[in-house]
């Protein structure tokens, strides 16, 4: 999937179940490196990057993705 977030496009994954596992709908990041194949990124931002991490939104998928508020 494409998320747009500002004004850049990132991509993303969601595995809702694996076997044998609890159900988990986190939306993650992840890249397609040539001769290597798909990586699922890491929930840490580079210190060189200002963009948010995808856990920092709700409703990723749903075209709509709005922020986490840190002080409720």
């Amino acid at each position: 999937n494409w998320v747009e977030l500002g004004d850049e496009f990132r991509r993303a994954v969601t595995v809702t179940k694996m076997r044998a596992s609890p159900i988990s709908r986190v939306t993650r990041e992840c890249e397609i490196v040539n001769g290597v194949g798909m990586r699922v990124l890491a929930r840490t931002i580079p210190p060189n990057a200002q963009p948010i991490p995808f856990a920092g939104y709700f409703g990723l998928l749903a075209r709509s993705p709005e922020r986490h508020t840190t002080g409720a």
